[in-house]
């Protein structure tokens, strides 16, 4: 099982930045390895949420069940199909006087070994890069607001 944790200081409150990950159907417009998403919102905070990933003509897509707690500035995610046998996380938001932390944390596990030995590279980089990318992108959203 593969294990991805990051923790990252941000100078954004943890609010924006819990809403900047909740907002899955804009994921596309920034993250360069996630091509397309559905998102349904269920009842409470369920959120079932598709993406389909990938780089060149290496794609793939898998679909989630999430829970979206905007109260305890939480996002857990579980996996309902996809090329994994398993995949778990936890967004978890902090505030801090000078912004806030962002705690993520991924596990995951390929169902083929084929597919896994193909899909590893993309998912390792881009899952250990994924709050630095949202960072990014709540810098360019305060830029854009502020000109």
């Amino acid at each position: 099982m593969i294990e991805v944790r990051r923790s990252l200081e941000v100078p954004h409150p943890a609010a924006r930045m819990y809403a900047l990950v909740d907002r899955i159907e804009d994921y596309p417009s920034f993250l360069p390895w996630c091509l397309a998403t559905t998102v349904k919102r269920g009842p409470g905070q369920q959120v079932a949420a598709t993406m389909q990933v990938g780089k060149g003509m290496l794609r793939h897509e898998f679909a989630t069940a999430n829970i979206h707690d905007p109260e305890q500035l939480t996002i857990a995610i579980e996996l309902v199909r996809g090329p994994f046998s398993f995949l778990r996380g936890n967004w978890q938001f902090t505030e801090m006087e000078t912004g806030s932390r962002v705690d993520f944390v991924l596990e995951y596990e390929f169902a083929s070994g084929v597919v896994g030995r193909m899909f590893a590279p993309l998912f390792s980089a881009a899952y250990g890069r994924m709050i630095d990318s949202f960072a990014q992108q709540a810098a360019r959203l305060d830029s854009a607001a502020a000109t």
